[in-house]
């Protein structure tokens, strides 16, 4: 198998969207919202990916 965790944009929305306590009235709201917060991972993820990058140079320099 392999052995490498790999997080997606689509793992991270999936996380999201676990994570939200969704009720029935809220789904369409979140439909509304979802473009929005698809473009909102896309910068975190930059974000992040710069940050981890950073942070791996600095234990392996």
């Amino acid at each position: 198998g392999n052995d490498k965790t790999v997080i997606t944009l689509k793992d991270l929305t999936e996380a999201v969207i676990e994570r939200s306590c969704l009720c029935e009235q809220n789904v369409e709201n979140f439909k509304k919202s979802d473009d929005y917060l698809l473009l909102l991972l896309k910068i975190s993820s930059v974000r992040i990916v710069s940050t981890l990058q950073n942070i791996a140079h600095h234990i392996n320099g």
